[in-house]
């Protein structure tokens, strides 16, 4: 055999080589197995291991040029996986971290909320802790107040129960600023004004982007007239806040 058909069979070798290797990478991979499911591109089996993702900081994510819809990567800051969800009117990173929550519920039945007109008084909302999902994102202040130690959308739900003579009007507040502009407790706003009798009650849930070291308070007064208004407790229900981190 000559030096050429050696030469030429080589290369039919290498060709066929070639394309066989191709035809393997255009169908499944496996990793740890010789038949990965049909349904997969990546099949990886394994008793023993488990598949390591990316893990980047905040800051290295936020780094990445141009992230496709879907990449998925692992965020070291918020030991949480995430995803780029490129779709949404504003594209952004989304956890899927279990939601975190904080409860705590109020028995204080001696202040009075109706004060002067126009000003308002933190509720003492943060008294009785019920649950706290984790204790270095959510830090009470006082028990009227608590800090988020981490930005991102959060879901802050109240339930008050009143008793007096008077219209209040309140809502939550950011750093002292009241969200929202004011309509009535049938409204769909972040503020609301209501009048208050024997056994009247309050109940706000609304969604909010903050910062870091944003501070929530839930505070309320008198809109119209003075009287008397009272936390009270209704069929042995406590007032109650609770804040949840939904992103």
């Amino acid at each position: 055999m000559t030096t050429n058909n050696l030469f030429s069979k080589g290369v039919a070798v290498c060709a066929f080589l070639l394309v066989f290797n191709l035809q393997l990478v255009s169908a499944q991979v496996g990793i740890g197995t010789n038949t990965p499911d049909a349904s997969s591109a990546l099949d990886v089996t394994s008793t023993t291991a488990g598949v390591l993702f990316p893990r980047l900081t905040t800051a290295q994510r936020d780094a990445i040029p141009g992230p496709v819809n879907g990449l998925i990567i692992f965020n070291t800051d918020t030991d949480a996986f995430e995803y780029y969800y490129a779709d949404a009117p504003t594209p952004l990173w989304v956890s899927l971290k279990s939601s975190l929550s904080v409860k705590y519920n109020s028995t204080d039945t001696t202040i009075d909320f109706s004060g002067t007109v126009g000003t308002v008084t933190n509720v003492p909302l943060f008294s009785n802790l019920i649950l706290n999902d984790d204790t270095t994102l959510f830090n009470v202040q006082s028990t009227t107040s608590i800090q988020i130690a981490e930005a991102g959308r959060y879901r802050i739900s109240f339930h008050l129960y009143f008793n007096g003579n008077v219209q209040l009007r309140g809502g939550i507040f950011v750093n002292g600023v009241m969200q929202g502009t004011p309509t009535t407790s049938t409204g769909n706003n972040l503020d609301l004004f209501f009048g208050v009798t024997a056994n009247s009650s309050a109940h706000m849930s609304e969604i909010l982007t903050l910062s870091a070291n944003d501070v929530i308070t839930i505070a309320f007064g008198s809109n119209l007239s003075n009287g008397t208004a009272n936390l009270t407790t209704l069929n042995t229900r406590n007032s109650t806040v609770q804040i949840e981190k939904i992103n």
